[in-house]
């Protein structure tokens, strides 16, 4: 009974009023459109931005978990040697550095040895800095036949 009244009411308009009514109905159904659209866009982008977050606290807890391991062994390997350059070796050992050399020269303590992968190296003297004895002064860093010589200054509280 409806769809008659609406075919009647369809019929019963000029040409010129069928198209302006069809133009009404098609901007309608595109702003209907436009603004789901505009919805779905502004939630994807809010998730987005959560998981962005998420993601930077989830890294933040790792890396402090991190540095407490870190922080942990090495206050039980601090416990088990007896000096600084017992310390060292144990922890180049730990790293898979096999080419340590320590040596002293005017009042300066060093040690220097070559790696291929400059992560380990970081790793090693980021564990060798995590000794509350030792105070690294200087890195220095060359690359040579595919390995990282690296030669580092320290000395001892």
């Amino acid at each position: 009974m409806k769809l008659s009244k609406l075919a009647d009411f369809w019929n019963a308009r000029e040409r010129r009023e069928r198209f302006l009514l069809l133009i009404v109905l098609a901007i309608f159904i595109l702003v209907l459109l436009g603004a789901y659209f505009n919805n779905a866009y502004s939630s994807i982008a809010y998730q987005s931005k959560a998981l962005e977050r998420s993601k930077d606290d989830f890294y933040y807890v790792f890396e402090k978990a991190n540095a407490a391991l870190i922080y942990q062994n090495t206050q039980q390997i601090i416990k088990q040697a007896s000096s600084v350059e017992d310390f060292i070796n144990s922890q180049a050992k730990l790293s898979e550095i096999f080419n340590l050399k320590s040596f002293e020269d005017n009042e300066k303590q060093f040690f220097s040895f070559t790696q291929q992968s400059i992560e380990n190296s970081a790793q090693f003297l980021e564990t060798i800095a995590s000794h509350p004895s030792i105070i690294i002064d200087s890195i220095d860093i060359e690359f040579s036949e595919n390995r990282y010589e690296i030669i580092s200054v320290y000395r001892n509280l």
